[in-house]
């Protein structure tokens, strides 16, 4: 699924894999990703609330934010808008759409279908990532690992906003319950995905993922994997490996970027 530069666009000095397995328990896949070299952006997206189509809604935000991209190259957007997110937030935002006009359309086939969404964008000096859903972005930093993003989803609110409950009162909370999504139905108007600009340091590493790789694997698992492995193929291998061998309840989508050994030699 790897996709090199378009006749005329500028090499740029990061590395990409992406990864995309049914798992051990599925016999279909909902999840799917993106890596576009050129541009440099990478996304993975994991399909929800359809009867084993939940693809649908995924590739509907695949197909529109490489779309965004050819329509909208990143050296027309200016710097500020950059470090700001706004391209990211608008590419959201028309993929968030873009499912919303399919359901309208299909006369109720595909009610109630939508799919998370985590993305990242390299800028001169930094990394835009936005997200919706619980697909994750990590960052690997001189051997730890952070996560860079919250959990849209009614645990991780539940952790946020009452501190107070114990293991047992969690756990009995359902699971799979997602606030916010692409394609939800909601009659907020200024729908959003969550922002976040990081400033690029060398030899940092990026890993998006979907659930089926965090479920499975805990962080200082997926560190230690990510740690002791340089290159991106075998890294990727080795993970999808592990979440299967560790059940493999999910489908698990997943791209790696290491954005080389300058920060600064990536523009």
């Amino acid at each position: 699924m790897n996709h090199g530069p378009r006749p005329g666009s500028s090499p740029v000095l990061c590395r990409g894999a992406s990864f995309c397995d049914v798992g051990v328990k599925r016999n279909h896949n909902e999840d799917t990703v993106l890596w576009m070299p050129e541009v440099p952006f990478a996304a993975v997206m994991d399909g929800m609330g359809g009867q084993s189509t939940g693809y649908i809604p995924a590739n509907l935000v695949r197909h529109s934010l490489s779309q965004f991209w050819e329509q909208h190259p990143l050296d027309r957007w200016p710097p500020g808008a950059l470090r700001q997110g706004r391209p990211l937030q608008l590419a959201f935002q028309l993929a968030h759409l873009r499912i919303c006009m399919e359901i309208a359309q299909s006369r109720g086939t595909l009610r109630g279908q939508s799919s998370t969404a985590v993305a990242l964008l390299l800028v001169p000096g930094g990394a835009c990532i936005a997200h919706a859903g619980d697909s994750r972005a990590y960052r690997l930093r001189g051997g730890r690992i952070q996560l860079l993003t919250e959990d849209h989803s009614l645990i991780n609110h539940c952790i946020k906003h009452q501190p107070a409950l114990t293991p047992e009162q969690l756990a009995q909370l359902p699971k799979n319950v997602i606030t916010r999504v692409l394609g939800m139905d909601t009659k907020d108007e200024s729908w959003m995905a969550d922002l976040r600009f990081e400033p690029l340091e060398p030899g940092d590493r990026f890993l998006l993922c979907s659930d089926g790789l965090n479920r499975m694997l805990p962080d200082r698992e997926i560190e230690a994997i990510w740690a002791g492995e340089s290159n991106l193929q075998r890294l990727g291998a080795r993970l999808v490996a592990r979440a299967n061998e560790a059940g493999g309840d999910d489908n698990i989508g997943l791209v790696l970027v290491d954005e080389g050994d300058q920060a600064g030699g990536l523009f």
